[in-house]
């Protein structure tokens, strides 16, 4: 673990809130494993832990980063839309939260409280997928500008407003097409 002082240098100087460690070990039947862990530098918390094994190396970093990228996502990260306006949805994440043009959301609203039969508590809220948050572009650390596509299921795009939020979206990782299997399936084994 990276040591206090050095976690306030990190912080304050270069403006870092995560590090990832991690270690590949090459297995005597020719395949890799990584073993990736994401700490929190104020709080030494570890925020997403994955190990990913396979053939090939790069497959392998590429995956792991996917996986980990969801793994910290899981962690409850997400972003409010603060204004809809005539040019774009605006929400208030940016340049701190990673945000980069392109970047594609899931856009939700709360719905529904779900209560307890018993008590009559209110123990959380549905939340109701709407469709998709694509970042146009991060205007600052904390705002940028997205607009919304619809769902798989339905091209319209939704109706938005301020309080809707946006959380990382799981989407299948592409295929990754490394060196040896072009090589395949150019020239054969």
């Amino acid at each position: 673990m990276v040591g206090e002082h050095k976690n306030e240098v990190l912080q304050d100087k270069y403006d870092v809130a995560q590090v990832m460690l991690g270690t590949v070990i090459r297995q005597p039947q020719g395949h890799y494993t990584l073993a990736l862990r994401a700490f929190d530098l104020k709080s030494g918390q570890v925020v997403g832990a994955v190990t990913t094994e396979g053939q090939d190396l790069s497959a392998v970093i590429y995956l792991a980063a996917a996986d980990m990228a969801v793994a910290v996502a899981a962690k409850g990260w997400r972003c409010r839309v603060v204004a809809v306006e005539d040019d774009g949805i605006y929400v208030n994440a940016g340049l701190k939260d990673g945000l980069a043009a392109n970047d594609i959301y899931l856009l939700k609203r709360c719905g529904k409280a779900i209560t307890d039969p018993e008590t009559g508590e209110i123990l959380g809220y549905r939340e109701e997928q709407l469709g998709y948050l694509v970042i146009e572009k991060v205007m600052d650390d904390r705002l940028s500008r997205a607009h919304v596509r619809g769902t798989e299921s339905n091209d319209e795009p939704p109706e938005v407003f301020v309080g809707d939020f946006a959380v990382a979206a799981p989407y299948p990782a592409p295929k990754v097409q490394t060196e040896t299997r072009k090589w395949k399936e150019v020239y054969g084994q």
